[in-house]
């Protein structure tokens, strides 16, 4: 009966490692992906905040669903300000284009090209 039981334990311990090393795996990566996010950073030593929470280190205590939840929060964000950013990008592409038109006419017709002699603005009226 022992030796039946040997190849079973063995086993049992084979896969208790594979669990445990697949365990602490995810708690890093939980714990990364908690890093990641500002909401849920660590507060920095010596301001107001770090003194409020004094002996946390290591990032606040949260739940791994908690962590879930705030990351996929901060990913609309993102991906909302880069939605923004781009809209931005657009128009001041549309904008430049329009002020290079704008520029490449005047170039072809010298009589519309402001006079570099004139100015809007004569800093000797205030003298």
């Amino acid at each position: 009966m022992t030796e039946t039981n040997k190849p079973r334990s063995a086993d049992r311990i084979a896969h208790n490692d594979v669990e445990r090393k697949y365990r602490t795996n995810l708690k890093v990566k939980i714990a990364e992906l908690r890093d990641a996010v500002p909401a849920l950073q660590s507060p920095v030593p010596g301001t107001e905040a770090a003194e409020a929470c004094p002996g946390q280190q290591g990032g606040p205590k949260v739940s791994k669903g908690t962590v879930l939840t705030k990351a996929t929060e901060y990913i609309q964000l993102l991906e909302q300000r880069n939605k923004a950013i781009m809209l931005e990008h657009q128009q001041l592409a549309r904008r430049l284009q329009a002020f290079e038109t704008l520029f490449n006419s005047a170039i072809r017709q010298p009589d519309l090209m402001p006079n570099p002699s004139m100015t809007l603005f004569d800093p000797r009226g205030f003298c």
